[in-house]
C-alpha cells in the first residue's frame, strides 16, 4: 500500500516537471547562453589588456627605482669635484714669472749709394783694331762694381751688363758669342764681320757706353741676354767698319 502511495507520488511529480519543461522557452535559452558567453569573451579581453598594462606599468617603475637606487649608489662612491675658477692671463704671468719681451722691429732699409760710373781713361782710336793690352790699360775688374746695385737694375727683358767672372762661370744652358763694335762708325758686327740687325735687341745699345765695367779691360764690354739666353763678350775697335772690312776710303765714307 505504501509502495503504490510513492509510486503515484512520483508519478504526479514527473507530469509536473514535465509540465514544466513544455514550458521553457528554448529560442531564448539558446540566445541567453550565447550572450553570456559574448559577455565573458569580453570581460576576458578587455581584462586580459588592462592586466597587461598595469604589468607593464609596475615593471617599468620598478626599473625606474632600480635606476635610480644604482645612480645614488655611484654618487656616494664618486668624490664630489670642486671646479675652480680659471686664473687669469695676469696672475698665471706673475705667477710664473714671465717677463714680456719687446716686439721685435724691422730692420732699417739699407740705403743704396746712387751708382756713379767710373771716370775711363781716353781712348786710343787710331790703331785700326782691339787696343792691346798695357800695363798702364790694365786695370781691377772689381773697380767701381757693386753687385748690389747691379742686381737691382737687371731684368729678363733687357740685355745687362753682368761680370767678367760670370762670364767666366759660362751660365748653363747659354751660349757664348762674340761681338766687335766699331766706334769710328758705332756698327756691331757678329763674328762673321756682318753687322747685327738690331744690336739694341741684342747687347742694348745703352750698354755700349761702359766698357770696362765689370772687367779688366777698358776695351771689353760683358753683356747677358736672358730672353736669347747669351752671353755677349763685346770688344771695342778704333777703327771704322766701313774701313776697315767694306774697304772705302774716308771720301767714299764721307
Amino acid at each position: 500500500m505504501a509502495t503504490e502511495q510513492v509510486v503515484e507520488l512520483v508519478a504526479e511529480n514527473l507530469e509536473d516537471a514535465a509540465k514544466v519543461t513544455r514550458q521553457i522557452n528554448t529560442p531564448a535559452i539558446g540566445l541567453g547562453v550565447g550572450g553570456l558567453c559574448l559577455g565573458v569573451a569580453i570581460g576576458f579581453f578587455f581584462g586580459y589588456r588592462w592586466n597587461k598594462e598595469k604589468i607593464r606599468a609596475e615593471a617599468f617603475k620598478k626599473s625606474e627605482e632600480e635606476d635610480e637606487k644604482i645612480r645614488e649608489f655611484y654618487q656616494q662612491q664618486a668624490p664630489m669635484k670642486v671646479v675652480e675658477p680659471k686664473p687669469s692671463l695676469d696672475d698665471v704671468v706673475e705667477e710664473r714669472g714671465y717677463v714680456e719681451a719687446p716686439r721685435p722691429t724691422r730692420p732699417p732699409v739699407p740705403v743704396q749709394e746712387p751708382f756713379v760710373a767710373p771716370v775711363l781713361p781716353p781712348r786710343d782710336f787710331t790703331s785700326g783694331g782691339i787696343a792691346k793690352r798695357h800695363v798702364d790699360r790694365e786695370k781691377d775688374k772689381n773697380e767701381g762694381w757693386d753687385y748690389g746695385v747691379e742686381l737691382s737694375k737687371r731684368t729678363n727683358n733687357r740685355p745687362y751688363i753682368i761680370h767678367q767672372d760670370e762670364f767666366a762661370q759660362r751660365e748653363e744652358g747659354y751660349s757664348q758669342v762674340t761681338f766687335s763694335y766699331y766706334a769710328a762708325d758705332g756698327v756691331l758686327t757678329d763674328e762673321d764681320e756682318s753687322p747685327v740687325d738690331n744690336p739694341d735687341e741684342a747687347v742694348g745699345l745703352d750698354n755700349l757706353g761702359n766698357f770696362g765695367h765689370g772687367a779688366d779691360d777698358y776695351h771689353v764690354l760683358y753683356i747677358r741676354n736672358d730672353r736669347l739666353e747669351i752671353d755677349y763678350e763685346v770688344c771695342l775697335l778704333a777703327a771704322s767698319y766701313g774701313e776697315t772690312v767694306q774697304g772705302l776710303s774716308n771720301d767714299a765714307t764721307d
